[in-house]
């Protein structure tokens, strides 16, 4: 079988003009993996704040100085 991949496009919000990025990822990609992805296409150095939202969840890393309800993007889901 096949792996089968996925091309997104990624839009930073309230940016003007407009940046964003059109990537192609492995459909088994992680949510951690793909932090690093959208890090390095975007040619940040590391460091970014960042979460992904769901319809269900937010997932990110957690931080015991921010705590929140977000879900450990590092699990599996």
């Amino acid at each position: 079988m096949k792996d089968s991949v996925h091309t997104l496009k990624v839009t930073l919000r309230i940016v003007k003009p407009p940046v964003w990025r059109r990537i192609v990822v492995r459909s088994d990609t992680t949510m951690s993996e793909l932090a690093a992805i959208l890090e390095a296409a975007m040619g940040w150095l590391g460091g970014h704040l960042h979460a992904f939202e769901g319809a269900d969840a937010t997932y990110s890393l957690p931080d015991p100085e921010w705590p929140n309800d977000d879900r450990d993007e590092r699990e599996e889901w």
